[in-house]
């Protein structure tokens, strides 16, 4: 009976390659450790080789007693773990065209990937031979690695920004025109109806508000950091300077404003007195107060300030050093981006060319390994725990070879015999002191001529 769309042959097949992969993975990679022999048996067998007057070692540092003592045992090792594998091999034999195919395809994707990759590193590499890009790629890194320092800083949270676009600006702008408003009449009157003075004192005042506002806002969010206990006295002196200045800025608004407005309510007293019938003045003008409309005055100033202020606390990071980095990785990262705007294009060019190939390698390997696709995951897993049985029996014969080569060149070097080193015209004495200090080459190629 058919099994998820398999003929009975195909189901048997499939329990018997189950079961010669189960047959070969119990092949137990700790047996190799039954390989090391014990250093007695050893010594025998170098005393043995001693006695000859010639020692002769092949290309991997092996002598004739290391190749029949030390090789010989773990080439009958490596033989049984083959015997382990062999039904696994024949089964899995029918397979193997529809395996290779995958590895095929596999191999043809990622060699396409490769010839992208290489055209990508071409277009690369000629931007990089131009003095200027390099230049302005190297600005760019330093900045995006100083600005990658602050995030980390500040547990990857952004900058607050705003204080640096234009639409801050636009608001402070706002802040003084408000400052206009509030002050132009009393200063058109003050200046006897002068326009042309009256506004440009209160464009000079409101542009001395919008800084005092912009520049306590700044400070008072910034207050920790410019402040702290980790700066030293001329940073402190900087912050303070700017406070001094946004305060200068403000102290001038508001007494230019108050003693304007002061004098303007002393003028409209004074002009609408008359005279009694006791001699005596008395002004009618009741609705005029100084110091109230002084006050009334001082507190639309400061009202307009204290806007500021907030605008400018709300605007502004509170490590002005972070908004520093932050605005240098934008504008690196805007240069480095219109320096790549051509090679830009050429990559996506080479992207779309490479694009449908790939993608149809792609289709076209996943497609092919689906049907093979539980075959390959025992095939691995089968050669993967032969790497490990190989790789097992490398070390077991690198002590031994270590070992033995130690007592041959011991009794070599009490009977001043000479080792060879290879056959011929091409082989070479070397003492046996420098014959220990060689290493020995048991690598994949000495374990291959072993299976």
């Amino acid at each position: 009976m058919a099994v998820d769309g398999q003929g009975p042959q195909t189901g048997r097949a499939q329990t018997q390659l189950q079961k010669e992969e189960a047959v070969a993975l119990a092949f137990k990679v700790e047996r190799a450790r039954d390989l090391i022999q014990n250093s007695a048996d050893l010594q025998a067998r170098a005393v043995e080789e001693s006695g000859f007057d010639r020692i002769i070692a092949d290309e991997w540092g092996l002598s004739s007693g290391m190749r029949l003592h030390v090789l010989q045992p773990a080439r009958q090792f490596l033989s049984e773990w083959r015997k382990a594998r062999s039904g696994f091999d024949r089964q899995i034999q029918p397979h193997m065209a529809d395996i290779k195919a995958v590895e095929a395809l596999q191999e043809q994707l990622e060699q396409a990937i490769r010839e992208r990759d290489e055209a990508i590193d071409s277009e690369e590499r000629k931007l990089n031979a131009d003095g200027r890009y390099a230049d302005i790629a190297k600005h760019y890194r330093e900045a995006e690695t100083r600005y990658n320092g602050f995030r980390e800083r500040h547990a990857m949270r952004a900058a607050n920004m705003f204080g640096n676009s234009l639409l801050y600006w636009f608001f402070m702008l706002l802040i003084g025109v408000a400052e206009w408003q509030i002050n132009y009449d009393i200063f058109f009157n003050f200046f006897a109806k002068r326009g042309p003075v009256a506004a440009g004192t209160t464009v000079i005042l409101g542009l001395l508000l919008a800084f005092a506002a912009h520049g306590h806002g700044e400070i008072f969010k910034q207050w920790t950091y410019r402040f702290g206990p980790d700066r030293d006295d001329h940073q402190r002196f900087g912050s303070w300077r700017m406070f001094g200045l946004a305060t200068l800025g403000l102290l001038i608004v508001l007494g230019a404003a108050g003693g304007s407005r002061y004098s303007n309510a002393l003028s409209m007293i004074s002009s609408t007195t008359v005279v009694d019938i006791t001699g005596g003045s008395a002004g009618v003008n009741a609705g005029v107060d100084p110091l109230r409309d002084v006050l009334l005055s001082l507190l639309s100033n400061l009202g307009a300030w204290v806007v500021g202020v907030f605008i400018a606390y709300m605007a502004h990071d509170p490590d002005p050093d972070y908004m520093d980095a932050t605005a240098q990785f934008r504008s690196t990262q805007a240069r480095y981006n219109r320096a790549r705007q051509p090679i830009t294009r050429q990559l996506k060019v080479i992207e779309a060319r490479f694009k449908k190939s790939i993608d149809d390698k792609h289709t076209a390997a996943a497609s092919r390994r689906a049907a093979v696709s539980e075959q390959i995951d025992m095939l691995h897993r089968v050669d993967k725990h032969a790497q490990a049985v190989v790789a097992a029996t490398a070390v077991a014969v690198s002590q031994n070879a270590e070992t033995y080569r130690d007592i041959l060149c011991g009794y070599a070097a009490k009977r001043n015999i000479m080792i060879h080193l290879g056959n011929g015209s091409t082989a070479r004495a070397v003492s046996p002191y420098e014959y220990r200090a060689m290493s020995l080459k048991i690598d994949s190629d000495l374990m291959e001529t072993l299976q």
